[in-house]
C-alpha cells in the first residue's frame, strides 16, 4: 500500500477502504540496515517526514530496536504494529510488545 493508494481512496477515486500507509521497518529509505536504536529513531523520523501513517515491526529485530522504533513512533503519533512470528518470540513475544508500547499485533 503506497501514498498514493490512500489519497486517491481518501478522494474516493477508487473503490476502496479508508487506507493508512504504514511502513515495515527500514523500507523504502536509502540509509542503510536499521542495526541501532539511533537507526531506528532516524528512520521513524524519515518515514514520518514522508507522510506515512505508522510503522509495521517484526520481532526478528533486536529488542533495544524495536524499543527505540516504537517509542518514537509514539512520540510522532504514528501508529505501530507488529507481525511477531514464531522464530523471534524469545527476543520480542506478545507480553514484551504490550510493555514497549506497540499498538495492534497482528500475528503471533
Amino acid at each position: 500500500m503506497s501514498l498514493s493508494d490512500r489519497k486517491r481512496s481518501s478522494e474516493n477515486s477508487i473503490v476502496a477502504p479508508r487506507l493508512f500507509a504504514y511502513l515495515a521497518l527500514g523500507d523504502v529509505w536509502d540509509g542503510g540496515p536499521i542495526d541501532s536504536p539511533a537507526k531506528a529513531r532516524a528512520w521513524v523520523q524519515w518515514a514520518a517526514k514522508g507522510g506515512y501513517d505508522g510503522v509495521k515491526l517484526f520481532n526478528s529485530t533486536p529488542r533495544a530496536v524495536t524499543a527505540a522504533a516504537i517509542d518514537e513512533a509514539r512520540k510522532l503519533k504514528l501508529g505501530t504494529v507488529a507481525h511477531l512470528g514464531q522464530s523471534g518470540v524469545a527476543e520480542v513475544n506478545g507480553r514484551i510488545a504490550g510493555e514497549l508500547g506497540i499498538g495492534t499485533i497482528t500475528h503471533f
